[in-house]
């Protein structure tokens, strides 16, 4: 079990930037946010050889390892021209992936919406269809519409294929009510990638439309009330041998603060 972070906490830095930072807090796995205006420069490259290889030499000389592509892509209950457009984007960082070695893509379910699995489940065949000679797989992460591990497992067994997979947040899983053992439960099997950050609940009730409303969003590793602990024990004794990412926006948190109390918290329960 390795913790890395999530480019999104640091979305002004260079790629030699990134990777000096990741060097200084101890972290060697890497999620690059791709699509959402950061500067380290690898959405450029896909069109530009000699710049992907300037970027990969970078990284190999730092020795971090990419480990997710964040693409923004979302699935959901798509008609033709969304869904061509979508599967036109994750060839393309398919592609990007293979060549700097990550295994990984996340995509993204609807933010909003009728849940339907069997909808969401054929989109994922369709998108995995279409990867199937790159070394890649796609995680579908838990967030909008499927928040829930329960859900997550029904879409992933409907998908039935071995290039899908999940990623869980444990935010929105707890923010919508599931304890943490039984989100783990429903997602075992799927697990490649975990995100993590820190909110705190607050008095208030949730509204039942909006239940994020009963937190305090983004605060400070070990001081709010995600079962971060319980989180890394599960983990730790299913033998979890992947990545927990820390995926924070850079507006609550100085980068490198946060994620030197995060690898903190991750070390004192090893």
């Amino acid at each position: 079990m390795n913790i890395g972070f999530s480019t999104k906490i640091c979305p002004e830095l260079s790629l030699e930037q990134i990777c000096l930072l990741a060097k200084r807090v101890g972290c060697e796995h890497i999620e690059f946010q791709v699509e959402q205006n950061q500067n380290h420069g690898l959405d450029g490259t896909i069109e530009d050889s000699s710049l992907r290889n300037k970027a990969k030499s970078i990284i190999k000389q730092h020795e971090i390892k990419p480990w997710v592509i964040a693409t923004s892509i979302v699935v959901g209950d798509m008609d033709t021209t969304d869904l061509k457009d979508s599967i036109d984007r994750i060839l393309k960082w398919s592609g990007l992936a293979e060549f700097f070695q990550a295994p990984y893509l996340r995509v993204f379910p609807m933010h909003k919406g009728i849940v339907r699995p069997s909808a969401l489940a054929k989109t994922l065949q369709t998108m995995a269809e279409a990867i199937a000679e790159f070394p890649v797989q796609i995680l579908l992460e838990t967030h909008g519409i499927v928040a829930k591990g329960k859900l997550m497992r029904e879409i992933l067994d409907q998908a039935g294929s071995n290039k899908v997979a999940a990623i869980w947040d444990i935010a929105h899983t707890t923010v919508h009510g599931e304890p943490v053992d039984e989100s783990y439960s429903y997602l075992a099997s799927y697990l490649k990638h975990v995100h993590i950050k820190d909110f705190a609940k607050m008095q208030k009730v949730g509204d039942n439309d909006n239940p994020y409303s009963a937190w305090q969003k983004f605060v400070p590793f070990g001081k709010g009330d995600l079962p971060l602990n319980q989180l890394f024990g599960i983990l730790k004794s299913n033998d979890y041998s992947a990545v927990i990412s820390v995926e924070m926006p850079p507006a609550y948190a100085d980068a490198e603060t946060c994620l030197r109390d995060a690898v903190d918290l991750f070390y004192s329960v090893q």
